[in-house]
């Protein structure tokens, strides 16, 4: 070499490999490639697999007892071997044996790396995600750096030990990708930053298990995209066809991941706009034929008649249900059940849809032990098959209490999932700390030999040091910015669950309304046919009172349908794609005559509705929002301020006033009032005297004036009820 000192380097760098090199005995050698072959079979033939390990033990312990490498390597075969079978307690039992081996060996660091991805696998089956991710964020640091730099049984790590360490890190992404599509519901971006490693790093040893996890996890993450289109759909497809291709395999074949590959397809195909995209697009269509025709019928024995059947999403929750029964797997035994009963909601058969979701109720069902995620789902499902002609406030006060406190347990685990991460941030900036140190050190110990040469090396890493600190110190304070912002989205979070329960309670109010609107339909056609009968017996004069009579009637329910179709629809587009009512300018007056027209049929007759408003006021504010506010009011009085149905003199009032730019609106009724100790319990939900109703109108009106007006709202009880709202700066 032209420069002596690289040479001198070399020379030393391999003087120290081959004195630090040590020779393997022949039984060794023999015992290291029975724990390949026993590796190796761990899908082919499971048993073989086990007594190639157990043989490797008793080798060991016969003819070398000091062989930690050989043993570490059979005991973390049997133990993946007996996860593979579901035998739990006795795979825990092999992890525990390679953890506690009591002396350092060559491959330490990497085999109890391999037990720990084990256990961490073996805990997801278990659903103890907590756990899993604890142990995933334990292993950052390694799968981080370079193979190289861990104990290998040579300085220059052999290739089989290098087979190791990358299956076990194929395993450490896959198990990741899977506990974030599981457990901590993070957006598709974060569980596709491990797929995508997972599949395009060629050094990975992935098997043929590890691709089919790989493949459903990929169909599992873009069905359930926040951004799902007809693309995203295809690529799902495409995924579950991959799955299923690997799964036929007779070597590869695994009952717990068809079920995975059952259960993703029906979830997909159960959403309506699936059902639309399939229907008016020849590529999709034809890429769930080639599933249901190639593989289902094909390969997994369905039959034709079960893949054309209209109940085709329901036999695929109900075949993953039987087979995750079979392997024992209490969460998706759990998540298969769920989705049987949302098919059943979804088709309107409520007992059904109950009856399955009890079970997850039951005492003592995993669920509650598991995962705190499905159990606000259960809950939420739970609450949408309440019937109010059933005497369920009780039940609905504490399924209500249950959602809420999960749903705050779930936005807490997410800020700790946030400063988890924040710890692993900060522990890769000590890593890569450490490894500009260990390169410092190699440098102070060239310079015992060279000692020009390093100090020129030496002031460069310095440079590179001070630049990479700078940099970590900007990523620190970055952070900070990005944990303010994930804190806003969790308070949008709860705003839009609030909305969600505005829907439902708007949607219950207003079927009174439509009630009433079809039974005066009912009515006016009476009239009509009373005219078709006995026109001829009729003067003039009363059949043109009939007829404009029927006119005007059906003009106003026709207007009053259209507008609560509407604001029904417009509701629930708050859920489905998180927008509101939008802000114009409207004749306040007109629009509560509008009100009017549309609840006066629900009023009781003995009850006169007076409207004190100036004809000329113009607002800027929410009209559909303001109208559910007026209509739950009058509703709310109508209800409970005239208990005696024969009564008179009964007087509800609406008056507005304004007050410089702000409203003020008062609905007043001389009914029988409120005692003073329960005035406060007005707003609260599921409070109420009566068995028809949830008592949701108070908590609804309350909710919009505050939330979206930002507005107040008091009650006064003194001869009879007033409702005061103040709504700021919306007069024109």
């Amino acid at each position: 070499m032209k420069n002596p000192i690289f040479f001198f380097i070399f020379s030393s760098i391999f003087l120290f490999v081959a004195c630090g090199k040590r020779e393997q005995t022949g039984e060794q050698l023999l015992i290291d490639q029975l724990n390949r072959d026993a590796f190796a079979y761990r899908y082919r033939n499971i048993d073989s697999s086990k007594i190639i390990s157990e043989k490797v033990l008793e080798r060991i312990k016969t003819y070398d007892p000091n062989y930690w490498d050989g043993k570490a390597r059979a005991l973390n075969t049997l133990a993946y071997a007996c996860f593979l079978t579901s035998d739990f307690d006795i795979a825990r039992k092999y992890i525990d044996s390679v953890q506690h081996i009591p002396v350092n060996y060559a491959n330490k660091e990497i085999e109890e790396t391999i037990s720990k991805t084990i256990e961490a696998r073996l805990l997801l089956r278990e659903c103890k995600y907590v756990e899993a991710f604890t142990i995933y964020d334990s292993l950052i640091t390694i799968f981080n750096q370079a193979p190289s730099i861990l104990k290998y049984n040579d300085f220059i790590p052999a290739k089989y030990d290098k087979g190791r360490y990358y299956w076990a890190k194929s395993e450490y992404l896959i198990g990741n990708a899977v506990l974030n599509y599981y457990y901590r519901n993070t957006d598709l971006t974060e569980i596709m930053k491990y797929l995508r490693e997972a599949e395009n790093d060629t050094r990975l040893h992935i098997d043929t298990t590890q691709l089919s996890i790989l493949y459903y996890t990929f169909a599992g993450a873009y069905g359930e995209s926040d951004h799902f289109d007809i693309e995203k759909l295809n690529e799902s497809f495409d995924y579950i066809e991959k799955g299923l291709s690997v799964l036929s395999d007779p070597h590869s074949s695994n009952t717990y991941y068809v079920a995975n590959n059952y259960q993703i397809l029906g979830a997909i195909l159960a959403e309506e706009k699936v059902q639309r995209w399939i229907a008016g697009n020849d590529t999709t269509r034809n890429k769930l034929n080639r599933i249901k025709e190639k593989y289902l019928v094909g390969k997994y024995g369905w039959t034709v008649d079960e893949v054309q059947s209209d109940t085709f999403v329901l036999l695929l929750y109900e075949k993953s249900d039987a087979l995750f029964k079979e392997c024992g797997d209490p969460y998706q035994v759990m998540a298969s059940g769920f989705s049987i009963g949302n098919y059943y909601l979804q088709h309107n058969d409520t007992a059904k849809a109950k009856m399955y979701f009890y079970k997850c109720i039951e005492p003592g069902y995993p669920l509650l032990d598991f995962t705190i995620k499905w159990r606000k789902d259960v809950y939420e499902a739970l609450l949408q098959t309440l019937a109010p002609e059933e005497n369920t406030v009780d039940q609905a006060k504490e399924w209500f209490r249950i959602y809420s406190e999960t749903s705050d347990m779930i936005a807490k685990n997410t800020k700790v999932d946030y400063k988890m991460q924040q710890e692993n941030e900060k522990n890769k900036s000590d890593s890569k700390r450490s490894k500009y140190i260990a390169w410092i050190i190699v440098s102070i110990l060239i310079l015992t030999v060279i000692y020009l040469y390093h100090s020129i090396v030496q002031n460069k890493k310095l440079k590179e040091v001070q630049a990479d600190l700078q940099l970590r110190n900007k990523e620190l304070e970055d952070s900070q910015s990005d944990l303010e912002f994930v804190q806003q989205k969790l308070i949008e979070q709860k705003r839009m669950e609030l909305l969600t329960y505005v829907v439902r309670g708007i949607s219950h109010e207003l079927s009174q309304p439509l009630g009433t609107m079809t039974q005066t339909l009912f009515n006016t056609s009476e009239v009509a046919n009373m005219i078709k009968n006995d026109w001829k017996e009729m003067s003039g004069s009363e059949f043109e009172t009939h007829v404009e009579d029927i006119i005007s009637d059906l003009k106003i329910i026709s207007q009053s349908k259209d507008i609560i179709t509407d604001l029904i629809k417009s509701f629930r587009n708050i859920i489905k794609e998180n927008i509101v009512d939008s802000e114009t300018e409207f004749n306040l007056k007109q629009r509560i005559e509008d009100i009017v027209k549309i609840v006066r049929p629900s009023i009781r007759s003995n009850i006169e509705l007076i409207i004190d408003c100036d004809e000329q006021m113009m607002v800027r504010s929410f009209p559909l929002l303001l109208g559910q506010v007026i209509t739950n009011l009058l509703a709310n009085a109508n209800q409970h301020a005239f208990p005696n149905a024969n009564a008179h003199n009964n007087v509800i009032r609406v008056i507005c006033k304004k007050e410089a730019h702000d409203l003020i609106i008062q609905c007043v009724d001389n009914g029988i009032g409120i005692p003073e100790n329960e005035l406060e319990k007005l707003c609260q939900p599921f409070v109420t005297k009566t068995n028809t109703n949830l008592g949701l109108g108070l908590f609804l009106i309350k909710n919009i004036v505050e939330q979206y007006m930002n507005g107040k709202i008091l009650f006064v009880s003194n001869k009879g009820l007033s409702v005061t709202i103040h709504i700021p700066n919306i007069i024109l």
